[in-house]
């Protein structure tokens, strides 16, 4: 006479963890001291379906909520790379507009007017100490200010670094 096998509820919910941890079904039936893979299949086949998806819910869950407390920056990192699409390597730069060959600093100074005695004597002091004699200099390429689509303008009294 055939023995009829009925599942407890304690084996459903040994058999969907075990599906859940990853087992193969041939392990699960050992465990339960099932006599063949079939029965297994035949009684706890919600089990065995549902187990590895519930299971996948709660690490999917668990990581998530390590991503987004702000206390673990490897959880963040890696639920960002895995599921919103980012990459060690970056998105590629935007491009740059490439700066002239040669650039051209105007420097406009605005004061008062001096008196003339004054002016005399600027003009003295510079030439004695070597400068520029020109009410202008031109500049070669200032790095520090380039942007694109925004004139250079230095800085009244500033002059070319180096």
């Amino acid at each position: 006479m055939p023995r009829s096998f009925v599942p407890t509820e304690e084996q459903r919910q040994k058999v969907k963890a075990m599906a859940g941890f990853g087992l193969k079904q041939e392990q699960i039936a050992v465990l339960l001291e099932l006599s063949s893979v079939a029965t297994l299949r035949k009684h706890f086949r919600q089990e065995l379906t549902r187990g590895p998806i519930e299971a996948k819910v709660n690490v999917r869950k668990t990581l998530f909520k390590m991503a987004t407390s702000g206390r673990n920056p490897g959880a963040t990192m890696y639920w960002l790379k895995t599921r919103a699409g980012w990459s060690e390597k970056g998105q590629a730069p935007e491009p740059v507009e490439p700066r002239p060959e040669k650039c051209t600093w105007v420097v406009t100074v605005h004061q008062p007017a001096r008196p003339p005695e004054e002016e005399q004597q600027l003009r003295e002091a510079v030439q004695a100490f070597g400068g520029a004699t020109q009410e202008w200099e031109e500049w070669e390429d200032w790095e520090d200010w380039g942007q694109p689509g925004v004139k250079p303008q230095a800085p009244a009294g500033a002059s070319p670094p180096g």
